[in-house]
């Protein structure tokens, strides 16, 4: 039997999907996690040929549907079968009706205080050749695929809160996801992947005291990164394989593995030097580098 559970995480803006299988799911079938929606199915990031566990619940965190629409979620088991679940819109369950986040750490840099302000326009242009030939009236013209779109978004802070936030999260200059309802027609169903190029602070009234600011943000359309490169697992001890980053792979009552200092990291690597001459970053192994000073490590 497959099990599969999807809710609301408020808290991050996202579905908490569990996905767990009874002992009838033959140990050597592997499973895919895909979320569908208005423009068709798209797998749900880290949860692509994974291997079935009989004792392992996998709890992944999706982040980047469509905020605005009811999403259908089916797990497929090679040689088995599938299970299908519908959820309602996120923005029905929690209320909120707009995120903006960044793609390399999605449930620490993220806001939903903001307003989107004007979008002027989104341009393209077409990757083409013209060449004239003697004796023809008409040039032969030669073209490429299309150029995604650039733009400008503008967000609107409304208090000092809104305004701090938001220029935090443009701090890092790395790729975003913006999240809208699909009837602004921008993205896929309201869901914008674009790189941040220049960023412009206006004060919207002539006080400098005033938080109420626009930030104009140009930026250019961009798929979306590949899995390898993005997220920040949750909730993992170092020390259980990796077979599906980043996805938020939680043994039941488990969720040590957090840091640096928790889980296996500490016993693999005995100090930040260590891990730092592995050549691994941490965005590698997916942890954070919290403080260690109750571990007893400097």
């Amino acid at each position: 039997m497959i099990t599969l559970e999807v809710t609301a995480d408020c808290e991050y803006g996202g579905y908490s999907i569990t996905v767990a299988f009874s002992v009838d799911v033959p140990g050597t079938s592997t499973w895919s996690l895909y979320r569908e929606d208005d423009t068709g199915p798209s797998v749900v990031r880290g949860a692509k040929d994974i291997p079935v566990s009989e004792t392992v619940i996998q709890t992944f965190i999706d982040y980047e549907g469509p905020i605005s629409e009811t999403v259908k979620y089916t797990v497929i088991v090679s040689d088995y079968g599938q299970e299908t679940v519908f959820v309602p819109p996120l923005m029905t369950l929690c209320g909120v009706g707009q995120y903006l986040r960044d793609l390399l750490d999605p449930d620490v840099h993220f806001t939903s205080g903001f307003c989107l302000g004007q979008i002027e326009q989104f341009e393209s242009n077409v990757r083409s050749g013209i060449f004239p030939v003697l004796g023809r009236p008409a040039p032969i013209a030669v073209v490429d695929t299309r150029e995604t779109e650039t733009g400008t978004l503008k967000f609107v802070s409304r208090t000092q809160d809104e305004l701090t936030e938001l220029k935090r999260i443009f701090s890092r200059g790395t790729p975003m996801l913006l999240q809208v309802e699909s009837e602004y027609n921008i993205g896929r169903s309201g869901v914008l992947y674009f790189q941040p190029q220049k960023f412009i602070d206006r004060w919207l009234m002539p006080n400098a005291k005033d938080p109420r600011h626009v930030i104009e943000v140009s930026f250019t359309v961009i798929d979306a990164p590949s899995y390898t490169n993005v997220s920040r697992r949750r909730g993992i001890p170092y020390d259980i394989p990796d077979v599906t980053p980043p996805g938020y792979l939680i043994e039941t009552g488990e969720l040590a593995g957090r840091s640096y200092c928790d889980g296996g990291l500490l016993q693999q690597y005995a100090s930040y030097t260590d891990l730092f001459n592995s050549g691994k970053t941490y965005a590698e192994v997916y942890y954070t580098q919290d403080s260690c000073a109750d571990a007893g490590v400097g």
